[in-house]
């Protein structure tokens, strides 16, 4: 007997996804992150727990908040997200 995957995807790799392989985007820029797809698509802003889409800030890689109200920007650090909200940055 074989299951078959839920609808959603869990659990399932199609081993298409590299460590630190680049993202785009919305604006379609290319931004090396350095973190792995996988937690890439779990992380959450601590703030708002709102979704957050990978940017290219002034020292390096960084998050940034999708939610209006919130905003914040956070650095990757050697492709680790530093996502304190103490050390984020507000938007300008």
């Amino acid at each position: 007997m074989t299951s078959t995957p839920s609808d959603a995807g869990e659990g399932i790799d199609t081993g298409t996804d590299a460590p630190g392989e680049t993202d785009a985007t919305p604006s379609g820029t290319v931004v090396e992150t350095g973190i792995e797809p996988w937690l890439r698509d779990i992380l959450r802003c601590p703030n708002c727990r709102s979704e957050l889409l990978d940017a290219q800030g002034e020292s390096g890689p960084e998050l940034h908040c999708t939610s209006a109200e919130c905003g914040l920007q956070y650095r990757i650090d050697d492709g680790v997200p530093v996502l304190l909200v103490d050390e984020a940055r507000k938007p300008a």
